[in-house]
């Protein structure tokens, strides 16, 4: 279905892994978007994130969308 997510452990793996690998802190990304010092756990916890955010990671790490969330892959 798009619109979400395959999974939000997908999203929160590809989110840290995208990070390592352009050498950025996560602290560093979420709080450059104000996405809030929780955001990565928030999401291990449950909360899903609006495609706004995804959008918004997604651009700031260089990738898309559905590199993220795990679409044609």
């Amino acid at each position: 279905k798009r619109g979400k997510c395959m999974s939000l452990e997908y999203l929160t793996k590809m989110i840290i892994s995208q990070c390592e690998e352009n050498d950025t802190p996560i602290s560093e990304m979420v709080s450059q978007l104000h996405l809030g010092d929780s955001f990565i756990s928030d999401i291990q916890n449950g909360y899903s994130p609006s495609i706004d955010k995804i959008y918004a990671i997604a651009e700031y790490l260089n990738c898309s969308i559905d590199y993220l969330c795990g679409y044609g892959i």
